[in-house]
């Protein structure tokens, strides 16, 4: 029986096994939203998936008929290359006449993937702030969160404002976490969460595709 959630259904045709921890992540879109977890939990398969399943990405405009732009934000180029590699990989599977031209991939600097409908998703590196203080994307994800000081959060929120974009924050938390701004508001949303932020905590068993039988591979 085909899924009846179409958002659900895109990442399934692409051969996605779709957990319950893994589509309540998918399917909470906060203005502000962590995802923290262990090791392979999927943080990095749900951020792309996020911006897989965006209305106006998949449209190629907003409502407004300007072309869709997702930012992916690392703390080098090479931080968000796993999501810029589900994306571009998602895009030859599902709709390879659709992409334009040949992705730019450089090893180091900024990635694009362009799609005909006018949708653009790049990387962005906070080594390189100037990069951050352009355009107005409509789906922003900081990658590897913990790693990045809080100052790129604030760049970020400022860049959303145009076009309402929400922000993805993900990355693990670590024993000796760099910036702390990450850890507390992880905790912080996850404690009390509200319809402007909320935090998960993927656990490895979560991702299907490593761990089959989900929780009891956890026993």
């Amino acid at each position: 029986m085909a899924n009846p959630n179409p958002t659900h259904a895109i990442l399934e045709q692409l051969g996605l096994l779709l957990s319950p921890e893994f589509t309540t992540v998918l399917d909470c879109d906060p203005p502000e939203l962590i995802v923290t977890g262990g090791y392979r939990s999927g943080k990095s398969t749900v951020t792309a998936a996020k911006f897989q399943t965006h209305p106006f990405y998949l449209t190629g405009h907003d409502d407004k008929f300007k072309p869709f732009l997702g930012w992916l934000v690392g703390p080098t180029y090479q931080g968000a290359h796993k999501e810029m590699e589900y994306l571009v990989r998602w895009a030859y599977q599902m709709m390879p006449g659709a992409i334009l031209g040949r992705p730019s991939l450089p090893d180091d600097g900024v990635q694009t993937l362009r799609l005909k409908n006018g949708s653009t998703i790049e990387t962005r590196s906070s080594t390189n702030p100037e990069r951050l203080a352009s355009d107005a994307p409509h789906l922003i994800a900081v990658v590897e969160a913990g790693q990045q000081p809080e100052s790129v959060r604030n760049a970020v929120l400022g860049r959303a404002l145009e076009n309402d974009a929400h922000i993805i924050y993900s990355g693990t938390l670590e024993d000796k976490q760099r910036w702390s701004w990450y850890e507390d508001l992880a905790e912080k949303w996850r404690e009390e969460p509200t319809a402007e932020a909320r935090s998960f905590s993927l656990p490895s068993w979560s991702n299907l595709a490593e761990f089959p039988g989900g929780a009891e591979d956890s026993k």
